[in-house]
């Protein structure tokens, strides 16, 4: 068996076109394109989304440490009592 090698631009030009027929592997390329895209889009939506997290966090903050807590039963009244 002896293998033969063509060159030159004629014989580029004949591999890359059997490239492009050859629908080995289309699939693999298929799913790549579809994770970039998932994974692209998570990134925007967490980008979107994390402004608004990080500003109710800080109003949750703010508002929990308006509230005074007492450390002892002597120190608040009751609602029900006077």
């Amino acid at each position: 068996m002896t293998l033969s090698f063509k060159t030159g631009p004629a014989a580029i030009a004949g591999c890359f076109a059997d490239f492009l027929r050859d629908e080995e592997g289309s699939a693999t390329v298929e799913m790549v394109v579809m994770m970039s895209a998932g994974i692209t889009l998570a990134i925007a939506t967490m980008n979107m989304v994390s402004s608004g997290v990080e500003n109710l966090s800080t109003d949750i903050s703010d508002f929990l440490s308006d509230i005074e807590i007492s450390t002892s039963f002597a120190d608040g009244k009751q609602n029900n009592q006077p």
